[in-house]
């Protein structure tokens, strides 16, 4: 009677143990896939937003931007560099292509907007502000940018700059990057994306056909 009673009380705490189990397999089962998720979400890759030639770098970044945590846009950011931009005797040196498509209920950014976002780019990319570089007097000038709007309608706008600032990488000089922009807007989805192509060189040189050949992939609203 005894043996019977403690067979029976040992096959209960048996079947309750493994209902236990099984809870808690399905609970980490459902935490694991909640992480997962939560994982691939934050590092889901940049989308693929320009064309460019073989022989051309990609670098490929979403915002914030490690480099200027200032900037609080939202979305992702493609540069596209062409052979020789880092060399100083090469035609193409200092030129190269930025798309930044922005995600948070953006409808593009105006010319105020432009400066101040890409002001805080160069400034953080080059260093200019940082403690180290204004310990030389030389270095002690920020970034200035200008924008001018020259054709806007309903869906898109088209600028020309210049960026003003320091060459802290390769000749550490002042230096000044001319800007043509290209700006996209979807207001059904509140998004835009924006094309920039940046040189030294003046709007005459042939590096410009250069950059031009870089173009968006699509851009569908």
């Amino acid at each position: 009677m005894l043996s019977t009673l403690i067979r029976r009380c040992f096959k209960t705490d048996f079947k309750l143990l493994q209902k236990f189990r099984v809870k808690m397999k399905f609970r980490y089962l459902i935490f694991g896939l909640m992480f997962f998720v939560t994982v691939a979400e934050e590092k889901s890759p940049p989308i693929d937003l320009l064309t460019a030639d073989k022989d051309w770098y990609i670098e490929d970044l979403k915002f914030p931007l490690g480099f200027a945590q200032e900037i609080t846009l939202k979305g992702d950011v493609n540069l596209r560099f062409p052979p020789g931009w880092s060399k100083k005797e090469s035609p193409n040196f200092w030129s190269y292509v930025w798309a930044w498509q922005l995600t948070e209920d953006s409808d593009g950014l105006n010319e105020s907007e432009l400066k101040e976002n890409i002001e805080l780019y160069f400034d953080g990319l080059l260093g200019i502000n940082s403690n180290e570089l204004n310990n030389n007097e030389r270095l002690k000038k920020t970034t200035t940018a200008t924008f001018i709007l020259k054709k806007e309608n309903a869906s898109e706008s088209r600028y020309i700059g210049e960026v003003k600032t320091i060459d802290t990488r390769y000749t550490k000089k002042p230096m000044t990057l001319f800007v043509q922009l290209e700006q996209y807007y979807c207001k059904k989805e509140n998004k835009s994306v924006l094309l920039f192509r940046y040189s030294p060189k003046t709007y005459e040189h042939s590096v410009w056909k250069t950059l031009s050949s870089v173009k968006l992939v699509s851009f569908r609203c």
